[in-house]
């Protein structure tokens, strides 16, 4: 269990509400058939006893029945399991909105026919750079480039709604443009970026300064093309490049001004391949462990679990954020990179320009 010697924040902030079921990231392996350098998961040969086909199907019931919206399929490489297209069409008979994520590596033209089969609603596949030998070092698999590339175009031959997807790090930055133009060029419908977070494999030299991420953030915002959709990583600081504060979707699902727009805990988990659940995919360590869905029911600790709670309650922030007049907004942004790279699961986000600068009044409008 996380202990917290925090204070609550002041008493006209309520306890943050939570959704009844929140979207799942369901990591279906631990198998990997690449060795990527940023690998959050450290992926690669499985040493869990993991989900049975019929155990994944239960979680998926659970989510369907209470209402979740989206299931995210991913690993290690979620096409290694065997029962990968039984698993995706199950969680489309029950609606759940699907998206599965491969490095393209093992994607074959009969599982892309496999997967159109399934109705599954996206796929995204993952590329680092634009170059294919800048790729295949990442990957650390040489070929890897030419494989990924292929699967989406593949994937698109099928009618299968395909995102190119990768991490911005300091490794790659530079290329970030050069990846959106080869988006384009191979008809991706979609253009998904994430930020690197150190966990895992991933070493800290590849983080973003605070002026790198706000170069990014604002370059993304610049992006508008009828023909491929942008799904940047996250809307934490629109706040801070509009100068506005606009309610976020989560903070109307939640009914709660201020809400955290991170997500963790509050409107999304993630379950391990051995059944274990954290408040999100990068709160992976045992410390953030809310349960195992061997032990006990997914809506057991969903509600009742200690760890899951503590991202629920208002907490006094420290270092900029605590003088911020935005920290009743974003409180703080992501958890996951404050733990991880700041080392305090109450400061501030280390990719926040603002408080890299000691923080700022910014106003509300």
């Amino acid at each position: 269990m996380i202990e917290s010697s925090h204070k609550d924040r002041d008493e006209d902030v309520d306890a943050v509400k939570y959704l009844k079921a929140p979207d799942i990231t369901l990591r279906v392996t631990e198998k990997c058939n690449l060795h990527c350098i940023h690998c959050f998961a450290d992926s690669g040969s499985s040493t869990v006893s993991e989900l049975e086909t019929d155990e994944i199907k239960g979680i998926i019931d659970w989510a369907a029945r209470n209402g979740s919206f989206r299931l995210g399929i991913t690993g290690g490489e979620p096409t290694l399991r065997e029962d990968i297209l039984e698993i995706i069409g199950y969680a489309r008979e029950r609606n759940l909105w699907t998206v599965m994520v491969t490095n393209g590596f093992s994607l074959t033209e009969e599982l892309c026919k496999g997967l159109r089969d399934t109705g599954i609603n996206q796929v995204d596949v993952s590329v680092d750079n634009s170059h294919a030998e800048a790729h295949d070092y990442f990957r650390g698999q040489k070929g890897s480039f030419e494989r990924a590339t292929c699967a989406v175009k593949t994937l698109l031959k099928y009618g299968i709604p395909t995102a190119v997807t990768s991490v911005a790090s300091a490794w790659n930055v530079n290329d970030l443009p050069s990846l959106y133009q080869l988006a384009r060029e191979l008809g991706a419908t979609s253009f998904r970026l994430d930020v690197f977070i150190a966990i895992g494999r991933g070493e800290s030299n590849l983080a973003l300064t605070p002026e790198q991420f706000k170069n990014v953030y604002e370059w993304v915002n610049t992006l508008h093309d009828p023909d491929i959709t942008v799904d940047r990583f996250s809307n934490q600081f629109d706040f801070l490049y509009t100068n506005k504060y606009q309610p976020d979707i989560l903070e109307v699902a939640c009914g709660h001004k201020g809400v955290p727009l991170c997500e963790a805990g509050i409107a999304r988990c993630s379950i391990k391949a051995d059944g274990t659940v954290s408040p999100c995919s990068y709160f992976c360590t045992p410390e953030f462990y809310a349960g195992n869905i061997r032990e006990n029911t997914l809506d057991g600790i969903w509600h009742e679990s200690d760890v899951l709670k503590k991202f629920r309650q208002p907490h006094t922030y420290e270092g900029a954020c605590e003088s911020c007049e935005y920290h009743t907004v974003c409180r703080g942004g992501c958890r996951a990179r404050a733990y991880y790279m700041g080392g305090n699961l109450y400061g501030p986000d280390p990719y926040c320009w603002v408080a890299s600068k000691g923080g700022s009044n910014v106003q509300k409008s």
